[in-house]
């Protein structure tokens, strides 16, 4: 439902087809690369965060370091909180795309 929705936004704004398509494949994995390193870095917390709650220090330390801003970092992390949970309200009440 989210992807759905948020998909065309995403191309509106300036995303490309490339990497729109890595994001659905696989949560940003990249072959080849179609995303900065920055991007990549932010990627792959959400992924994390979202898949796994826990973080690697690796991971966090990469976003840590790209953002430069502990204020970003902590927005961030309040934001993917909130979309997990928006989306586990849609799966729960198996909310379709209409």
């Amino acid at each position: 439902y989210e992807f759905h929705h948020h998909a065309p936004e995403y191309l509106a704004a300036g995303g490309t087809q490339a990497q729109l398509d890595a994001l659905a494949a696989v949560g940003g994995e990249q072959q080849p690369p179609v995303f900065d390193a920055t991007d990549a870095a932010l990627i792959r917390f959400t992924v994390e965060m979202t898949r796994n709650v826990q973080v690697s220090d690796q991971t966090f330390a990469a976003v840590r370091s790209a953002l430069g801003d502990d204020r970003q970092l902590v927005e961030l992390v309040a934001v993917i909180a909130s979309y997990n949970m928006v989306s586990r309200v849609l799966v729960a009440f198996d909310v379709q795309p209409e």
